[in-house]
């Protein structure tokens, strides 16, 4: 059993005290939550499984890296270091790797 100072007892005790209310407190919701929720959305409405395999079957893997790429700027989904993505899926080679990258 964790003891009050383990590393998750005291993350948890940080995040309760930025959000006392958990994870339905309105201030994590809106720092946190909603923007996530809304790329999740977009990917859905622009990259949903149906319109993600046509681009696939088409050789459309620049067209699918750009939208992607259009949907993680506009959040912070992704650490700084990971951001190299832009610069991965730039080539014909590049954007064919993401687009048929295992899930």
């Amino acid at each position: 059993m964790p003891t009050p100072r383990s590393g998750p007892q005291r993350c948890r005790r940080k995040f309760l005290r930025f959000f006392p209310g958990g994870f339905r407190d309105e201030t994590y919701i809106d720092w946190e939550r909603d923007y996530k929720w809304a790329a999740h959305e977009r990917w859905n409405e622009e990259l949903g499984p149906k319109e993600f395999r046509s681009l696939l079957r088409a050789g459309g893997y620049a067209e699918l890296a750009r939208r992607a790429v259009a949907i993680e700027s506009r959040t912070n989904l992704l650490f700084s270091f990971e951001m190299a993505i832009r610069d991965a899926v730039k080539s014909p080679a590049g954007a064919r790797a993401f687009a048929n990258s295992p899930a």
